[in-house]
């Protein structure tokens, strides 16, 4: 009985949460609407699991009227990877399985409806972005709000670095909902007695050797590119280059953690020492020269 009414909780909260895309909340709500689904997943029989989604789209498509076949669709586009994620649960794959397929199965989802939209309902993206960015700076102009010398061509150039970030915002994005999903649904899972693997703690954390060089070659290909560049390979930079960086300030976090950690620090310590590197982001050299440089060995280093 406590099962059932669990399950009951979990499938209004989803609905809840899909119909809260229609709201301002949208922005904080997008990155939890796939954990209620995961847990129905990861917990109940596939009969069970279908009929209490069937029943949570119904009502979503009752509710929401004439954005019914809207809330079908964002339903539809959070399941799936739900399910995914849900299913490794069932299966005790390791987190890194789960993060990696969960994010894999959104980016998919996500070029595969961009596609859609553009080739089906001629929903061309690049110009809506451009003209959302168009409406937004204008006024700022006129009131006289924009740097001083601000002509329409670098309101231009903004829009076509904009558009030619498309696939670091979608990889970014894909990332963070299934992170955020492992992150809260391993911990209520477990504590429900589904076994679901989680993370080796942040200290641990050691990213490949590998993106040092690629952040190096990255670097050196940037400088003799120019930022107007629209090629295939000025793209591709424009997207590697802040991953890399992202990547190197989650290691520079795990230093911080490692470091805390070997020396006995008070636990808050590492999270004040985020606050300059958020604020400081050149700080993420200290990530880098974790990955390069054997730095660990020698704070662990016994004394002589």
């Amino acid at each position: 009985m406590k099962m059932r009414w669990s399950s009951v909780a979990w499938s209004v909260i989803a609905l809840l949460l899909i119909l809260s895309l229609f709201t301002p909340f949208q922005i904080v709500t997008i990155s939890f609407i796939a954990i209620p689904i995961v847990i129905l997943y990861a917990t109940l029989s596939v009969r069970s699991f279908i009929i209490h989604m069937l029943l949570v789209w119904l009502v979503a498509f009752l509710a929401m009227g004439t954005f019914g076949s809207a809330a079908i669709l964002f339903a539809i586009y959070f399941t799936i990877p739900a399910i995914v994620m849900g299913r490794l649960y069932r299966r005790k794959s390791t987190a890194i399985s789960v993060l990696f397929n969960g994010t894999i199965t959104i980016l998919i989802e996500s070029i595969i409806m961009l596609f859609v939209m553009n080739t089906l309902l001629g929903f061309n993206f690049n110009e809506y972005l451009g003209e959302a960015i168009r409406t937004s700076i204008d006024p700022l102009q006129s009131a006289n709000l924009m740097p001083v010398g601000w002509t329409p061509k670098m309101t231009d150039d903004l829009i076509a670095m904009m558009t030619s970030m498309l696939p670091f915002a979608l990889i970014f994005s894909s990332v963070m909902i299934a992170a955020v999903t492992h992150a809260i649904s391993q911990r209520i899972l477990n504590r429900q007695g589904v076994e679901a693997a989680k993370f080796k703690p942040l200290r641990e954390w050691m990213l490949p050797r590998s993106l040092i060089w690629y952040y190096f070659i990255a670097v050196l290909a940037d400088m003799f590119i120019s930022p107007t560049d629209t090629s295939f390979v000025s793209i591709v930079l424009l997207n590697l280059l802040p991953v890399l960086k992202i990547a190197f300030m989650i290691q520079t976090v795990c230093f911080f953690f490692f470091v805390a950690h070997a020396k006995k620090w008070n636990k808050i310590i590492p999270f004040l020492l985020m606050i300059p590197l958020f604020i400081f982001p050149p700080l993420r050299i200290i990530g880098l020269m974790d990955i390069a440089f054997p730095i660990r060995q020698s704070l662990v280093k016994p004394k002589m």
